[in-house]
């Protein structure tokens, strides 16, 4: 049985649904920064403030019926604290978001890494 979120973003176009679930993405990037990866990159920074700052979809697939699976690549930015020695304002990574029929979203396979250019 599919429930209603899912079922909406399977009658979406391919394009309609990135740009939904891009969406969806960003409004939860809270929940991506409190992963463990991704905490631990933000807290060997000296940045704060920190934000997603991108997302792209990389791929959609609805092998379960209640959940659809989205893989994504994503960049954060924070911003340097000027008293401190610089050491990455940037991190990018992928993930895979598990959303649910009512649209709540679980993150796994986090990947993180900090730009130190």
């Amino acid at each position: 049985m599919e429930t209603d979120y899912v079922k909406h973003l399977k009658g979406l176009s391919k394009a309609e649904r990135e740009d939904e679930i891009a969406c969806k993405l960003k409004d939860k990037g809270e929940d991506l920064m409190n992963t463990e990866i991704v905490s631990g990159e933000i807290a060997s920074s000296n940045a704060t403030d920190w934000r997603l700052n991108d997302c792209e979809i990389l791929d959609v697939g609805f092998g379960h019926p209640m959940q659809a699976h989205v893989k994504f690549a994503y960049e954060l930015k924070g911003e340097q604290d000027d008293d401190k020695t610089f050491s990455g304002t940037k991190i990018k990574g992928e993930a895979l978001a598990v959303v649910d029929g009512a649209g709540e979203i679980d993150f796994t396979n986090v990947t993180a890494e900090r730009d130190l250019d």
